[in-house]
């Protein structure tokens, strides 16, 4: 689905792992219209459709800009605060839902990122950088804040005082500061990402399905439950996985000194091109 800009996400599979492709539009750097939210949510629906896909990856097809956020010339068709609610609720709905998906979602920036691409990523599990980009908070300079949850996702990511000056200067910071505040992970030279990327997708290959599903569950319930129920979910997850045929399995895989047969299944869904 493409909007008038031409700008569109699309869908590709390498195996049991998901990309969502932003594709660089004709003109401009891509940008999130609300047709693009509507595709953007069918995506994620997709995914979760597929219990196989083991991870999912935001990429951006512009090596320039990763996102620039919304579409600043259809937005300012929303002029009352009912039309800007119902847009950033719509976003807001469609942030979470990438949040919940079963399996780890990889934000991979290989070019800057502004506005609500910030609030974009901040929904990711992992942020990879590539070397020389610049992140920026820019919704202030057009009078407004983060609508899509932003504000709440930075400050759970890097604290109060890094999310007060990011959201209230606007001011570009680069990769090397964004990880120094623990904004991202990790930071690639841009000729090594496709092969940094391998290498992440060989690793979870190697770590069960359901384990993967139980570590992040695990990690999201610390973000809304007090600590000692934290606790007991994470050893009410531990215990369930105790007697399953994968922990077995993966006792078995490490004295017999080979791959756990997880590794070796076939993907229900082959590898294939852009939907």
């Amino acid at each position: 689905m493409s909007d008038e800009t031409g700008n569109c996400i699309h869908l590709s599979r390498l195996g049991r792992h998901a990309v969502i492709w932003f594709e660089k539009p004709q003109s401009g750097p891509p940008v999130m219209t609300i047709d693009m939210m509507d595709r953007f949510g069918a995506i994620i629906e997709e995914i979760g459709a597929h219990p196989d896909i083991r991870s999912v990856t935001l990429q951006s097809e512009d090596d320039q800009v990763f996102l620039a956020g919304g579409d600043l010339q259809e937005f300012a068709a929303l002029d009352t605060p009912e039309k800007g609610r119902k847009m950033a609720l719509k976003m807001r709905k469609v942030l979470s839902a990438l949040e919940d998906l079963p399996c780890p979602v990889i934000a991979v920036l290989e070019g800057d990122v502004f506005g609500g691409g910030c609030e974009l990523i901040l929904a990711a599990d992992i942020l990879i950088a590539a070397e020389g980009i610049h992140l920026a908070f820019t919704q202030g300079r057009f009078g407004l804040i983060t609508g899509w949850g932003g504000a709440t996702r930075l400050t759970r990511r890097v604290g109060p005082g890094s999310a007060l000056f990011l959201l209230t200067t606007g001011r570009p910071i680069t990769a090397d500061s964004a990880k120094a505040i623990r904004l991202v992970n990790d930071l690639i030279a841009g000729d090594e990402m496709d092969d940094y990327l391998d290498e992440i997708r060989a690793s979870l290959e190697l770590i069960s399905p359901e384990a993967i599903r139980a570590a992040k569950k695990a990690v999201r319930a610390t973000q809304s439950l007090p600590f000692e129920q934290c606790l007991d979910n994470e050893l009410d997850l531990f215990t369930g996985l105790w007697a399953s045929p994968q922990h077995k399995e993966g006792l078995q895989a490490f004295f017999e000194r080979r791959a756990p047969a997880w590794a070796n299944e076939p993907s229900s869904d082959p590898d294939q091109g852009k939907e």
